[in-house]
């Protein structure tokens, strides 16, 4: 998600897949969730949204979504976020700071690019909240904690210091709850015997 979102975003469409979006801007405008996801995104190569999925998936509709639900979620937004989300992205970013004789002009085309890239991952999270929820039912925060390990390991995270107090800033920022505990036990119970 971009680090701009405005006050003023149109509703909805009628019978949209809205709540993973509503919940969504909440939970990414908490401190510290933002730099967090963003990190995740630049340096691992995560998708802010699956990650947002993957919480709320816990949080809200209270499912350990497990290794296969985490693929489909990737394979029904995977297409989307990387033909759209993702250009938008690299060309909001390409804008910031680009010489150009007029930066008034190039200041109003980044704004725009940047509304156009949010309509995108609001498109993409309505692919990914239209994913059937399979899995356990679990505890709120231990199912948020274990679809983030689920995601982990299918991407290829590396379970470093960094990634890993990343991942329990989103955790805390979506639960309140002790994130570093709830993701060693996550990765504990989820590791082969």
């Amino acid at each position: 998600m971009t680090t701009e979102i405005p006050q003023n975003l149109p509703p909805a469409p009628a019978g949209a897949p809205d709540d993973l979006w509503t919940w969504s801007l909440r939970v990414y405008a908490r401190d510290g969730f933002a730099p967090a996801a963003l990190r995740l995104q630049d340096r691992a190569g995560l998708d802010v949204n699956l990650l947002l999925w993957c919480l709320w998936a816990g949080v809200v509709r209270r499912t350990d979504v497990g290794a296969a639900g985490v693929a489909a979620a990737a394979a029904a937004a995977g297409r989307w976020q990387a033909e759209v989300v993702r250009p938008l992205r690299a060309a909001r970013r390409a804008l910031k700071g680009l010489p150009h004789p007029d930066p008034a002009l190039v200041a109003g085309l980044r704004e725009r690019v940047a509304a156009e890239e949010l309509a995108a991952e609001r498109g993409e999270q309505a692919l990914l909240a239209a994913v059937p929820l399979a899995g356990r039912a679990a505890d709120p925060a231990v199912a948020a904690a274990r679809n983030l390990v689920h995601y982990s390991r299918w991407s290829g995270l590396d379970p470093g210091a960094t990634a890993d107090a990343d991942l329990a800033l989103l955790l805390v920022a979506a639960t309140g709850a002790p994130a570093a505990a709830l993701l060693a036990a996550a990765r504990a119970d989820l590791s082969p015997a």
